[in-house]
Parts: C-alpha cells; sequence; structure tokens
C-alpha cells in the first residue's frame, strides 16, 4: 500500500492525511487524476457534491472552482496518488489523436469507470514512493504516458477533458484561423 506521509515525484504525487477533516477551495491549473487507495475524497461544486472511496479514480479538469476535502476513514489515513497532465504533454499526445470538435467540453470532474488495467497502473505506482530519491524525470514522463494512453483506449470521455488544450475564456488564435 502507500507508505505514509506525502511524496513527490515530479508530476506523480501521493497524498496521506490524518487529520479527520481536511479541506479546501482549489482552482487546479493543470488537469489532474486522482485515485483513492484509502478513506474518502469528497469534491463540492456550487451545484452538487460527490464522494469516492477506495478503488475510485476521478479526472478533475482545470480551472474549475471547487472544493476538495480528504477524510480518514475506518482507523486509516486517506490516502491517494495523484497525475498532473502539463499542457506540453497533453498537446505532444493529442496532436495525433485529435479530438471530436462537436463534443461540448466536460465541465466538471469526470468518475472513471473502474478498470483492470487502471487498477494495475496505480498499484504499479506505489513502489516508487518507497524510493529514498526523486523519481527520474524520463521515468515519470513515460508512466503519465501509460496512464493517458489506458484513458484514451478505454474511457473515450476521459478525451472531452483532456483533449482540451486552449485557456478558458480564449480560443487557440491561430487553430482557428
Amino acid at each position: 500500500m502507500v507508505p505514509s506521509g506525502a511524496a513527490t515525484k515530479g508530476r506523480i504525487f501521493v497524498s496521506c492525511k490524518r487529520e479527520k477533516h481536511y479541506s479546501r477551495e482549489v482552482v487546479l491549473d493543470q488537469h489532474a487524476l486522482v485515485y483513492v487507495y484509502a478513506g474518502t475524497l469528497e469534491i463540492s461544486y456550487a451545484d452538487h457534491n460527490q464522494t469516492f472511496g477506495p478503488g475510485s479514480a476521478v479526472l478533475i479538469p482545470s480551472n474549475q472552482l471547487g472544493r476538495l476535502a480528504k477524510l480518514p476513514a475506518q482507523g486509516e489515513p486517506f490516502r491517494s496518488v495523484s497525475i498532473l497532465f502539463s499542457k506540453e504533454t497533453l498537446h505532444q499526445f493529442y496532436s495525433d489523436r485529435p479530438a471530436n470538435r462537436a463534443e461540448q467540453r466536460w465541465t466538471s470532474h469526470l468518475t472513471l469507470r473502474q478498470h483492470p488495467l487502471l487498477e494495475s497502473f496505480f498499484q504499479s505506482l506505489v513502489p516508487y514512493f518507497t524510493l529514498q530519491n526523486e523519481l527520474p524525470p524520463d521515468l515519470a514522463e513515460i508512466k503519465i504516458s501509460e496512464c493517458l494512453t489506458l484513458l484514451d483506449a478505454f474511457d473515450p470521455q476521459s478525451r472531452r477533458i483532456l483533449a482540451v488544450l486552449q485557456e478558458p475564456g480564449k480560443i487557440d488564435l491561430a487553430e482557428f484561423m
């Protein structure tokens, strides 16, 4: 399982919260994928709330205001692993996999259905957090690319979040022309 405490390996990091209630409002500047190992993750928006338990994976889009609450459960601390997707990585990944422009952009988080390959992927990350040194950047990029490949293969809805690369309220002028 994920070691106690928090560790960061580039854009892949583990969160471990022992507090009875940890909550904060966030607006992420990058899309994030969160996999819950233990405890409960609550995401609240102005018009709805959703709760995620162990084994849940949720894709959180950038530039969306929401409140995240990380709650321990059954005497165990909250533990999760998160992956941040940089615009550069997404642009490179989706440059030869164009999104369907007719589909409307996803406006809140996306709950991913459980899939053996996704669960296996997250379990494969656990040993990296027992290392004393930072995960080599090349290896982190390989794991992020692997994750994007899995998402693209078994959850086409994830593309509606990840393949949208322009800033909110701004358009890519070169693409528009």
